[in-house]
């Protein structure tokens, strides 16, 4: 059923579940409302063709979905060319504050003009209050006032070399990450941007990339830009490879496994300099706890699970026995394993920190179960097996910890993951907290996690 601008309460509150959420984030007539935004701002006779890549979901709040837009000026959306522009868009309950633009039009807008950064918009924030809706055209970002200068070639040729420049994620009020092609000879850069000061991850960046040696690139600090440039580096994703061709991503996973033991076996004299302290395992929880709201909201009968894995896992964790800390990656998972000719490159390392090392394990095995059950690869079981070879014998309370965490770090990927705009939303977010479920109720063993 289409959403009419009247129901929007509605679908905010969940209400009108996942359907509903579903018709506002690509419906017909929320599309229209989409297109009209953006052609008030595009000079006459144009058109606009538009794709949605991302949505997130929270309850009473607000809803917010990130869209490529390819605009022409010949009148037919069939003309336009393979140039894509980003867009987030956020649908904002009355009284749960700004949509992502913040209050008003940020003074950053009229450099971007300047810089040419702003056409063919003659706008870069759109807002269509009959429609329910706020719009932000890339590079604005008010809460990164640096965006639009690490977008402009002008300024990174000064800083870095000839490159062009592509937004690879573009989230207002959270994070950006721009990948730089270099217009000759030369080596792709990736660029991520801060809204805070960026010298504090870079120094832990750069202390876990030598730790690591050829295992990972060294990044480089933009003083006054509050960004962090990494080298690209060869191969692609493990996650490719998983998807795609999983016996021969099989044989790379002892190898991430070992990987992860070398970081969690780092001498503690070399790998304490510039590590930060990971945040409490009870911030953890109580981040998934709030990441999954949505689901109780529009799946009751799976929030009740939810609400039972976490309870029940919870209480398993809190009759662990602990360890000390060791250096953590902190978001080891396929995506940031770079499988290429002369092996492993492991990447994203600005969340490296001194923490419990049965999170990076937990959320590994996590990843794979999400990647095993989105490709639809039999042997799992398999593939678990081999990453926890390469890892090696570890500590029982190690792997008690690893067992607790584990169907938690699942459903926070089913809270995260899975599309809201896909139709299989909620089958696949119903299988991932059944598969979480069944890991809870094990028995913590060291067979059962082997």
């Amino acid at each position: 059923m289409p959403v009419e601008p009247g129901d929007l309460p509605a679908v905010l509150a969940g209400r009108a579940g996942p359907a509903g959420v579903r018709s506002l984030l690509c419906g017909p007539l929320a599309r229209a409302a989409l297109q009209r935004a953006l052609l008030a701002a595009l000079p006459p006779g144009s058109s606009v063709r538009i794709r949605l890549r991302r949505s997130t979901f929270k309850p009473g709040r607000t809803l917010r979905a990130y869209y490529d837009v390819a605009s022409c000026s010949d009148g037919t959306a069939g003309g336009c060319g393979p140039d894509w522009r980003r867009i987030a868009v956020a649908w904002t309950a009355a009284g749960a504050g700004p949509g992502p633009a913040g209050d008003a039009a940020d003074p950053t807008e009229a450099e971007l003009r300047d810089r040419g950064l702003a056409g063919p918009f003659s706008r870069l924030r759109l807002d269509d209050p009959a429609a329910g809706l706020q719009l932000l055209v890339a590079p604005l970002d008010p809460a990164f006032p640096q965006l639009g200068r690490l977008c402009d070639a002008a300024h990174l040729r000064s800083r870095l070399g000839d490159y062009s420049v592509t937004a690879v994620r573009y989230r207002p009020g959270q994070r950006h990450v721009l990948r730089l092609d270099p217009r000759g000879h030369g080596r792709r850069l990736f660029v991520k941007v801060y809204a805070g000061p960026a010298a504090p991850v870079w120094a832990s960046a750069t202390g876990m990339a030598r730790l690591l040696g050829s295992w990972a690139p060294v990044p480089m600090l933009l003083p006054g830009d509050d960004a962090v440039v990494w080298p690209g580096a060869p191969g692609a994703p493990l996650s490719w490879w998983l998807r795609r061709d999983p016996r021969a991503a099989a044989t790379r996973l002892a190898e991430a496994g070992a990987l992860l033991r070398a970081i969690h076996d780092a001498r503690p004299d070399r790998a304490r300099a510039g590590l930060p302290a990971g945040p409490p395992l009870e911030d953890e929880l109580a981040a998934i706890t709030r990441t999954a709201r949505h689901i109780g909201v529009l799946l009751p009968p799976v929030g009740r699970r939810v609400a039972e894995i976490m309870a029940r896992c919870g209480d398993r964790l809190a009759g662990c026995a602990g360890e000390p800390p060791t250096v953590v990656h902190g978001d080891y998972k396929a995506d940031h394993l770079l499988a290429g000719p002369d092996g492993l490159t492991l990447i994203d390392l600005d969340r490296c920190a001194w923490s419990d090392p049965a999170l990076d394990l937990a959320k590994f095995l996590a990843d794979l179960c999400w990647c095993s059950r989105t490709s639809g690869a039999a042997g799992a079981a398999a593939l678990r097996a081999r990453f926890l070879a390469g890892y090696g014998a570890c500590p029982d309370e190690r792997l008690a910890r690893l067992q607790a965490l584990e169907p938690l770090l699942l459903v926070k990927m089913a809270a995260r993951r899975p599309r809201l705009h896909d139709p299989r939303w909620a089958g696949l977010t119903t299988a991932l907290v059944a598969e979480a479920d069944r890991l809870s109720a094990e028995r913590v063993t060291s067979k059962a996690v082997a």
